[in-house]
């Protein structure tokens, strides 16, 4: 069953009979594109212009197909002129409703695989695993389509980077479709929290996970241009301050490893447990040199 819902709903992908506004939908598609995943899967394949095209048209129909589905339903559009109670119920209805169509009608899971972090790998037939990051965007952009003020939560931890949907008036588990009062995340995960409201500022998540991954490849100087290029996106965002000085421990240029770190901390406001452990991990190192 899940097989043959993915292979369908792939074939409309492909097959471009989702239709919606073309400065959406219709390539080609650059950094100026209003969503969100859009700009982050060009991001993610600025190595390969034409792969890129194909899956940025993929998400675009996607966004498209849910929006869709969305705007025929009652108490679902937000209006500037809706009394609280209703435009809390229709933040409610919203987030209901998407879990419902993608993780029930599409079939999108939740999980982690070689491919989770890359939000156009996601749209692979046989990988449509989205971890926190891939759902939030989809939820973000769908949300944005419909009217309603979204926002993104990072949440940066000992061992854990983590992403949340923010409404005016609640906090989403993209993961699992649950939705809270605001102030969850925060007692929740208690620990740093960025909150991302401005469409450019997003861009660094992707460049983020490509200078993790020229990291991994040992590409050092790629990795630490992506990551110079996720700090200038968005400076108050203390992830990336630490993953750029990962990427400089990794490369074993650990004076500058230090700063970075020091610097994440600094921007988190005085407190950043990972950093603050990766600091000490380098003065044990200088320890043992010295």
């Amino acid at each position: 069953m899940r097989k043959s819902i993915i292979a369908g709903f792939c074939f409309i992908l492909l097959s471009g009979s989702i239709q919606s506004q073309t400065d959406t939908v219709n390539g080609p598609y650059n950094l100026h594109h209003p969503y969100a995943g859009v700009r982050r899967i060009l991001i993610e394949l600025s190595d390969d212009q034409l792969l890129a095209q194909k899956f940025a048209g993929q998400y675009c129909r996607m966004v498209a197909f849910i929006a869709g589905q969305l705007l025929n339903e009652e108490e679902m559009v937000p209006k500037e002129d809706d009394p609280d109670s209703v435009s809390m119920r229709k933040q409610r209805n919203f987030l209901n409703r998407i879990w419902s169509i993608y993780s029930t009608e599409l079939d999108i899971q939740y999980g982690f695989n070689n491919f989770s972090h890359d939000l156009w790998k996601c749209l692979i037939p046989d990988d449509m695993l989205m971890d926190c990051d891939n759902s939030a965007f989809l939820v973000y952009d769908v949300g944005r389509k419909l009217g309603f003020n979204i926002e993104l939560i990072l949440v940066n931890g000992l061992s854990i980077s983590h992403a949340l949907v923010k409404t005016p008036d609640y906090e989403y588990e993209s993961t699992d479709g649950a939705f809270y009062r605001l102030g969850y995340a925060k007692k929740t995960y208690q620990t740093f929290l960025h909150i991302i409201n401005d469409p450019e500022k997003l861009q660094s998540i992707p460049e983020m996970n490509k200078s993790l991954t020229y990291s991994d490849l040992r590409v050092f100087d790629r990795a630490i241009s992506s990551g110079l290029r996720a700090i200038s996106l968005d400076p108050d965002n203390s992830l990336a301050q630490y993953c750029l000085g990962l990427v400089y421990k990794n490369a074993g240029q650990l004076e500058k490893a230090r700063r970075q770190f020091s610097e994440a901390i600094r921007v988190s406001g005085g407190k950043y447990a990972a950093a603050e452990r990766e600091l000490e991990k380098i003065k044990l190192v200088a320890a043992i040199q010295h």
